[in-house]
């Protein structure tokens, strides 16, 4: 009877752990660069920045746009931008990442999601091939959608990186 306990309590332990590991919302937990402000403006012009609160993007209102900002701490190389249908970076498409340099990365950009069911930010286009749109179709299945805007940073090497996400309905 002593083993089939433990052997539970322990499978309870590992069941816990694995599924806090998917839904840490303080990315300080994680090792890489703090990211100290995510904060997204809607296609409504709504400013939201507590993750939980959602953010409207509507591909039919001002072509889609919406803006974010992104400040990390000292260490922060490295950025990139997901969709996601989790909170968290693994899974997600990415579209739009950059390198911030080798100090506090500061980002404040425009993107866009399209009626063409893409996603980008920035400039794009014949002038800009390394920032494509992204198709992101295989994600969204229909409109309206839940989703989440995944925003990882990372250090020079890649080996610590960190998230924060926002949510968003796509419409």
């Amino acid at each position: 009877m002593d083993k089939v306990y433990t052997l539970v309590l322990l499978c309870t332990v590992v069941i816990l752990t694995a599924c806090n590991a998917n839904s840490i919302d303080d990315d300080s937990e994680l090792g890489g660069p703090l990211i100290n402000t995510l904060e997204l403006t809607d296609s409504y012009s709504q400013t939201v920045d507590y993750p939980d609160d959602v953010a409207a993007i509507n591909a039919t209102i001002a072509a889609g746009e919406f803006d974010v900002v992104v400040e990390a701490a000292d260490g922060a190389f490295y950025v990139n931008f997901m969709l996601n249908d989790e909170r968290i970076a693994h899974g997600g498409i990415s579209f739009y990442n950059d390198n911030c340099g080798s100090g506090s990365c500061s980002i404040a950009i425009t993107c866009r999601f399209t009626t063409e069911v893409k996603m980008s930010c920035g400039s794009i286009g014949e002038d800009y091939p390394g920032n494509p749109e992204t198709d992101v179709s295989l994600m969204v299945i229909a409109l309206p959608m839940e989703a989440y805007i995944v925003v990882q940073v990372c250090n020079a090497a890649h080996t610590n990186c960190t998230y924060k996400y926002q949510a968003i309905q796509l419409q």
